[in-house]
């Protein structure tokens, strides 16, 4: 049996009251095609009220080791925790693929 695809939502979640309804979007639209989807920004659900960003940053970057794939909203250029994952990818050699706009997912192979 293979083991499905994993991918990671990158993009700005500070500062966005909207950025719960976004990820799910892009969550939903990755999980109908058969991906296992690792959405950052359900972290709230888990971590103490008191978190600061490197408090979350230390959840997310275990999250993206365990994926295939990391998937960077289109917005992800104004968020400095998407910004630090981005380098965090490059460093350890992941695949990445980059929205092209915020109505597009694109679930294509990318690097």
């Amino acid at each position: 049996m293979n083991k499905p695809t994993r991918i990671y939502i990158a993009g700005k979640i500070t500062g966005d009251e909207n950025y719960k309804e976004k990820f799910a979007k892009v969550e939903q639209e990755f999980k109908k095609c058969g991906y296992e989807v690792l959405n950052p920004a359900k972290l709230d659900l888990i971590m103490p009220s008191s978190s600061t960003q490197d408090d979350y940053m230390s959840m997310c970057y275990p999250m993206i080791e365990m994926c295939d794939v990391v998937y960077f909203l289109s917005d992800w250029k104004k968020s400095a925790g998407a910004t630090m994952e981005y380098q965090y990818c490059l460093r350890r050699g992941k695949n990445v693929i980059m929205q092209k706009d915020s109505a597009d997912i694109d679930i294509g192979q990318g690097k």
